[in-house]
């Protein structure tokens, strides 16, 4: 199901997650499934939804997610082209959108109790909103907050050299919150877990049949292990192609499970 959505419906949402990051969710959902870590989800930066979506696909039917986002593209006083994209995405997909479960407006505006109270304690929390040092430091905050023990934080444009102030922000965060660390970097997201539960997640990264045709190598990072996840610029390139000419099935076959 997931593989379905990854390289058959994804690219009909208009966004930026590749097949890298959708299965580096996967992985760490799934095995969040298996050993029985429940909790909610939450997206803050949902755009049209493309790693919404997923999250929702992998979270399965007794856990909720919440979305977060200014939705004020194409803003209108009854909503926003943004917010009904997503809405009409969702219906298509058999994943409607539920209006309690949605913050139109500033991260500024919003808690992690707010959060907590719609969809309960949060075991994945991805965090793609403002891109500015005062946004990441709040965000960081509200997922902090919100997350269950055993919760996870992805943190997008980490690397981004556009948006130099998320990596501030990102190693900011780190820095104060030493019950932190990162188990896995990809070309554009950091995922992060209470220390407690580093091992697993970075072993369920590093073990992973969802990400064996991407290079994968041990580094650290601030004294923590990470698996750092490649995406060559190659496969990318032939990825793109094949989805740009309507090939799903052949962009597929450029990520096979070992």
């Amino acid at each position: 199901m997931s593989r379905h959505y990854i390289f058959r419906e994804m690219s009909r949402i208009q966004g930026y997650m590749d097949p890298c990051d959708a299965l580096s969710f996967q992985t760490v959902l799934e095995y969040q499934n298996g050993a029985g870590l429940r909790g909610g989800g939450a997206e803050i930066g949902v755009y049209y939804g493309r790693s919404y979506f997923l999250i929702r696909k992998l979270i399965g039917q007794g856990d909720k997610v919440f979305a977060a986002d200014l939705f004020n593209i194409g803003e209108r006083a009854d909503g926003s082209d943004q917010l009904d994209a997503l809405r009409a995405s969702g219906q298509a997909l058999g994943l409607p959108v539920s209006d309690d479960l949605i913050h139109r407006g500033d991260s500024a505006d919003l808690t992690a109790d707010t959060i907590t109270k719609a969809v309960g304690p949060v075991r994945f929390f991805s965090v793609d909103g403002g891109h500015k040092l005062d946004h990441l430091r709040i965000d960081a905050a509200i997922a902090r907050d919100a997350l269950a023990d055993h919760g996870v934080i992805v943190f997008d444009d980490v690397y981004n050299h556009t948006w130099p102030e998320v990596a501030v922000g990102v190693f900011e965060f780190l820095g104060q919150n030493k019950d932190f660390a990162p188990f896995a970097i990809t070309p554009k997201k950091l995922y992060v877990c209470r220390r407690d539960h580093h091992a697993a997640y970075h072993g369920a990264m590093a073990g992973s049949a969802h990400l064996s045709s991407l290079g994968r190598i041990d580094r650290d990072l601030l004294g923590d292990a990470v698996v750092v996840v490649e995406h060559p610029i190659r496969k990318r390139i032939l990825y793109e192609l094949a989805m740009s000419a309507h090939l799903p099935a052949m962009a597929e076959r450029l990520y096979p499970e070992r």
